[in-house]
């Protein structure tokens, strides 16, 4: 909390979110022991169950905020991650539910002459609703790598993958139609369903179908490539793959590497 206080102190606006009266107070404390003011969101529960407050709990918490010295109400926050529909309108329909329950929470803050200065909803999947709601703002997860879960969950979608591991090939058994990789755990997320965690562009039908540390071997039927050779794999989930890397390669349309983007929040100092 001391880390967040001297960061909110510098230019950048920053809010922490709270979801129970002893974040609030955790914060309050902090707050006034630095004598400082700090702006605070709720974090709503719409569905969830893994961080947020109740609807119904949100309004007095909100007070709480707002009733503190050293605090500052800084709006409303939620994320609906639970919602991961493909289909659309379902996927639109349910957010606008959660939209609908933040607004009215909102006018209820109001009414009691409290600011709600952004309402701020969504994740990867629904954030685009939340953005073209009036006074809403979203907040894609994936916002700047694209994975392979969210290209076949969301193919409506025009976005390309834009992160790709480069792994080797270290043994294979054409006879049994498998080869070995150096794509274990410590190279990429493992992540959701075992057969979806890496797509190899040399060969999308190949599955994995054993991954350890060290090691992630693939199906692969017809000829295989040589011990040695290089192939591209394309992360279900690039969200935790990106942790595994220090940074990341840039490569332009000639295959040049051009750039290095270092990941900067992936280290705590």
């Amino acid at each position: 909390m001391q880390r967040f206080a001297a960061l909110a102190q510098r230019e950048a606006t920053i809010s922490a979110i709270a979801s129970a009266p002893v974040h609030v107070q955790v914060l309050g404390d902090v707050a006034q022991e630095q004598q400082q003011t700090l702006r605070v969101m709720i974090d709503l529960n719409v569905g969830m169950f893994r961080t947020g407050a109740p609807l119904d709990a949100a309004l007095d918490l909100y007070r709480q905020v707002a009733q503190h010295p050293h605090l500052s109400p800084g709006g409303l926050h939620l994320y609906d991650g639970h919602d991961n529909l493909s289909e659309p309108k379902a996927r639109q329909a349910a957010a606008e539910r959660h939209i609908r329950d933040a607004q009215r929470l909102k006018v209820a803050l109001e009414d009691e002459g409290l600011a709600v200065p952004r309402v701020v909803g969504g994740g990867s999947f629904s954030s685009l609703y939340y953005a073209r709601t009036e006074g809403m703002y979203g907040s894609p997860g994936t916002c700047v790598y694209w994975d392979a879960g969210y290209g076949s969950k969301m193919a409506e979608l025009p976005f390309k993958w834009a992160a790709l591991v480069l792994t080797q090939v270290v043994d294979r058994y054409p006879e049994h139609q498998t080869l070995t990789t150096d794509l274990g755990t410590k190279a990429i997320s493992d992540d959701g369903p075992l057969a979806t965690r890496a797509k190899l562009l040399q060969n999308p039908q190949a599955e994995l179908t054993r991954q350890n540390e060290e090691h992630g071997v693939f199906s692969w039927s017809g000829p295989q490539p040589e011990v040695g050779a290089y192939l591209l794999a394309v992360p279900w989930h690039v969200c935790p793959t990106t942790i595994r890397y220090p940074g990341v390669h840039v490569i332009d349309g000639r295959g040049q590497v051009v750039s290095y983007y270092l990941h900067s929040a992936r280290d705590r100092h």
